[in-house]
Order: structure tokens, then sequence, then C-alpha cells
């Protein structure tokens, strides 16, 4: 039988371990803050380049010490396609201090926030940077060593002085950076998802529509041929019903389109309103089809061109961006409203008599603003329980276009972490809200809003216990696909949740990867805008509450619910058991 272990023995072990990481700790903060003096520019190097200078500094080592001091890297291969000026500006931006002091653990955060804001360009397999070889004096710190600061001197002056001075005791080092570049192009055919019916940028929720679809997919693309991380794309789909899409779409930094150095460049890299090289412009074309059948018994066939201005690139959906987004967008677009057709008599629709008479074509000539948190001030991306978030837009349509009016949206959700008991529960609360009103323009535009712009509530993340467009307004007929009558829209909505969530029990796989059950209870309405009272808005409130899971993947918000409608009307089309995917708490 084994011994007991002595106690006394076992105070001491504990304790040596204690001290042991309290060393640990210090040494760690130790090197943390070791000093480091970096050399303005940084290398830039291929792979190919960066192997030849280090097998040329290992020769040079053991001659003369000085070889690598005033020698920057260099070798044979071809060098990058991305140019020097752009890989500088990053590294600025991402908070790499250079000729200046800066301890090594701001550096290595710095650089994190560099290799990040590289990767997600999607131009480069990989991206490297080192720092350590030395550098020259640079000629303003021969300038300091040689001349002290004079007692006349301003106290900016003498602080400046003074850092520089430090800065001057501290060996300068490179810093080399090397990218391992994709190929100028890709190619791909084979198959797809097609996701038809974000909303969220525009309602709330951030909620997928419908189903996604099938779909054969050709695409072709070009990969930072102007050295700026710029991406030129085109795509043509068929989806299992037939119908086609075909986009045009390109990506680059905004300073870019300007000559080198000049006034819009340098205003575009350092305006504090600005994001630097981060500034993107973005230039889109579009042909799809967006099938609304199993909601309003009608296709919309839009044809679109767009440009916009935003705080950062290679973002496609605003809501699915990484962090915080800013946009200012203008398009044009000319849509057909094609209701459906009825399956037997050819020249017969299959549609409510108020979506056939929105049939037929329209121009939307509009501009649009939006800034999105998205969740960059909470704990996790898609399923926070820490922190706050909002989002809000406004978009304003007239002449050239057909179609006038203004529209804006906004919400905010808060989460708060209550207890550590079970893992940690956290209290959650949401609101979203938005109008639309027709601008006639001295009767250039229309005095309604058209199907194709109202708002749609209901479905999973949005307003849970509620089909999709489950709530509202609905004619009294509808096609073979909406039994119940179609969804005609609403000017005026708005949204409400509270939740409760905490870690899934018992199951250590399920929630170490995040999943939660939650509980929550959920409210909204839908309605028209002119000449609806606030007291008839608050009494046609839908409500519902119930539980589910959630869990945070790559592609957005997952969520399994259970929910029992407590406020509904006769003809709302509700639904317990949901599935949803998204991209915010709804």
């Amino acid at each position: 039988m084994a011994q007991p272990q002595d106690p006394l023995r076992a105070a001491r072990a504990e304790q040596q371990a204690r001290k042991q990481a309290e060393l640990n700790e210090k040494l760690n903060d130790h090197v943390q803050s070791y000093p480091l003096n970096l050399a303005y520019p940084a290398n830039v190097l291929s792979p190919d380049t960066a192997a030849a200078a280090a097998a040329a500094a290992a020769d040079d080592e053991a001659g003369s010490d000085n070889a690598s001091r005033d020698t920057p890297a260099t070798g044979s291969g071809a060098p990058p396609r991305t140019t020097d000026d752009f890989v500088n500006h990053r590294l600025l931006e991402s908070g790499v201090l250079f000729d200046d002091l800066q301890s090594l653990g701001e550096a290595s955060a710095a650089v994190a926030r560099f290799v990040d804001s590289m990767n997600r360009t999607g131009c480069y397999d990989a991206v490297q940077v080192a720092i350590g070889r030395p550098a020259p004096p640079a000629a303003d710190e021969l300038e300091v060593e040689s001349a002290d600061a004079s007692p006349s001197s301003s106290s900016d002056e003498a602080i400046k002085a003074s850092q520089a001075a430090a800065a001057a005791q501290v060996e300068r080092r490179h810093v080399d950076v090397v990218l391992s570049e994709k190929r100028w192009y890709k190619l791909y055919v084979g198959g797809g998802i097609k996701h038809e019916g974000i909303v969220g940028g525009s309602s709330s929720g951030s909620s997928l529509e419908q189903l996604p679809r099938v779909q054969m997919e050709t695409s072709a693309g070009l990969l930072n041929l102007t050295g700026r991380a710029d991406v030129t794309s085109a795509e043509y789909t068929v989806d299992q019903t037939g119908a086609t899409t075909l986009g045009l779409a390109h990506d680059r930094p905004l300073y870019g389109c300007f000559r080198p150095h000049s006034a819009l460049s340098n205003l575009i890299l350092t305006h504090p309103l600005l994001s630097g090289s981060n500034t993107a412009l973005r230039l889109t074309g579009r042909m799809d089809t967006v099938d609304w059948e199993c909601a309003r018994s009608s296709r919309d066939r839009t044809r679109s061109v767009g440009v916009k201005v935003c705080n950062m690139g290679h973002v496609a959906v605003p809501e699915s961006a990484r962090e915080a987004y800013v946009g200012l967008e203008w398009s044009a677009a000319f849509r057909d409203v094609m209701p459906r057709r009825h399956p037997t008599l050819p020249f017969a629709c299959d549609a409510s008599p108020e979506i056939v008479a929105q049939a037929g074509p329209s121009w939307k000539h509009s501009l649009m603003y939006q800034h999105r948190l998205n969740n960059s001030l909470c704990d996790d991306r898609y399923n926070p329980t820490a922190g706050v978030d909002a989002h809000w837009a406004w978009e304003v349509a007239g002449p050239p276009g057909d179609v006038g009016f203004v529209k804006g949206t906004g919400g905010a959700a808060l989460h708060v972490p209550v207890a550590d008991a079970m893992g940690g529960i956290s209290l959650h609360a949401s609101v979203n809200g938005g109008f639309i009103r027709p601008i006639t323009y001295g009767g250039l535009c229309p005095a309604t809003t058209s199907v194709s712009d109202r708002f749609y509530v209901g479905g999973p993340i949005q307003l849970r216990g509620f089909m999709h467009s489950g709530i509202g307004p609905r004619a009294e007929t509808g096609g073979k696909s909406t039994a119940g009558g179609d969804a005609l829209g609403g000017d005026l909505f708005y949204t409400a949740t509270v939740a409760a969530s905490m870690p899934f029990p018992g199951i250590s796989l399920l929630r170490d990867n995040g999943m939660r059950l939650f509980a929550f209870a959920n409210a909204g309405t839908l309605t028209g805008l002119d000449g609806t009272p606030a007291t008839a808005i608050l009494r046609s409130t839908r409500a519902a509450a119930g539980g589910g899971l959630v869990v945070g993947t790559p592609m957005g918000r997952l969520e399994a619910t259970y929910a029992v409608p407590l406020r509904y009307g006769p003809r709302d089309a509700r639904r317990s058991v949901q599935f949803g995917l998204g991209f915010s708490f709804g």
C-alpha cells in the first residue's frame, strides 16, 4: 500500500512551484519589455530571396561582422509583386514603430495584426516577419549624438530630443517581410452553394431569408496585379432551378487609384477619419434572379452596378466582416418583379393581385451609408457573452431612377455576464428597427414603396417562432407556394429580444467548442407608416418565447430553437422548430 505523502513535503513542493511560476512570469515580463529600435523601411522579400540572403549572411558570419550590418537583405530569385510602400504602410497602420523605441511585446502584437491584415486579402499563402539583423545608425541619430538640446528650446522639442537620444542608444535592427504570394490568377469549376436573400443590413437579425441552394459554379480571378493586394473576380453560376447569376467585382486600396505621393494619395493615407491603406474601393456589376416565391409568389430579376468606398477591402457582405465596418455605396439597379406563372394556364399568374400589380421593371438609383460594429466590442464574433454591438444605415433613392424613398435602419445589443455558476451565465438584450418613406420628387417617382424595397419580418435569429416574412401586411390570396396569402411587406418595423444563456452542460466536447443553451423571449411588428398611431403599432406586436442551442461557426451564428408563439394574428405564418444561420444575436 502506498504511503501517504508528507504534508510538509507537499507544502514545500507547492511553494516551490508557485515561486517558479512567479519567476517565469517576471522573466516573460522582462523579455517582453526589451526595447527595440526598428529601421525604416522594412525589406520586402520573396521566399527565394530570403533563403539566398540567409545563406549569404551565414557565409559572411565567418568573415566580417559588418557585412550584414550595412547591407540590406538581397539575393537571387524573382522579387515579390507586392510593392514596398504597401507593406510599409500596413506595418505602420498595424502599430509598428520605426526609428523609435518600442518594446518587444508591443512590436510582437503589432506584427501579429499586420500578418492578419495581409492574410485577409487572400493574395498570400504565408506572411513572415523577421526582426534581428543589425542596421547602421540613422542620420538623425548621429546628429542627436553630437548635439545636445539647448536650454532655450521648448519643452516639446526637449522631449523629442530626449526620446531621439534614448532611441539612439538602442541598436537599430532590420525588419524583413517575407511574402509567399499566390499565383496571379485563379480558376475554379465545380459545385457551390447559393445563399439567396441575406437580410439584416436593411432589416434586423442578419439571417438567411431562405435555405441555400446547390449550384454549378465557374469563377476566375486576378490577384495582386498592381502590387497592392488588388483582386478582380468574375463568376457565372447556374442553380438547381436553372436560374443564372453573373457577377464581376474589383477590389483595391483607394490610395492606389492615384499617383504615388500625390495630394489625394497622401490625404487618404493620413486623414484621421479614413483607414489608411485599408480604405478600399470596390466596383461591382451583377445580374441575378432572387427567388421569393416561398414568401410572395414572385422573383426579382436584378441587373446592377455599384461603387463602394469602405474602411476595409475584400468584404462582399458587410455583416460578415470580422471588424467594425463603415461604407458609402452608390448603386444603380434595373429591377423586374416577375410574378409566379400559373402551372397550367400559360397567360395567367399564380400570385395575388397585389403582387401582379407590382410586376414590371423599375430603376433604382441610390446612395447608402452603413456603419456596423459587427460585435467588435464583444468577446466573441458570433456567440458573444459580454460586450455591446450596434449598427445603423441610411439609404436615399431618387432620380434619375424612377423609385424614390428614404430608408433608415438601426439596432443595438447588450451582453452581460452575471454569474460564474455552471460555467458562466450571461444575459442578452437587443432591439432593431427601421422605416421607409416614399419621396415623389415632384411627381417623378411614385407615392408608394415597392415590394422590393419594403421590410419583411420573421424567421430564426430575427423573430423566432414565426416563419420568414411571417407577420405584417398580407394579401387575401397567394400562389401555390403561399396559400395563406402573399407577404406584401411593411414600411415600419421593430423587433426586440431578451435572453439568458449558459454553456452546454454535461458533454465537455460541445461545451469546449462554444455551444450554449439559451432561453429567449422576442417581440416585434411590421406595419404601414402613414396614418398608423403609436398605440396601433404596439397593439399589433407579435411575441414568442422558447429555448434552443447556439454555437459560433466560421460561417456565422448557428441556432436550433423551439418557440411557442404567445401573441399572433390569425393570418401569421408560425413555426415552432427552426434552424437559423446568421451574423448577429438578433
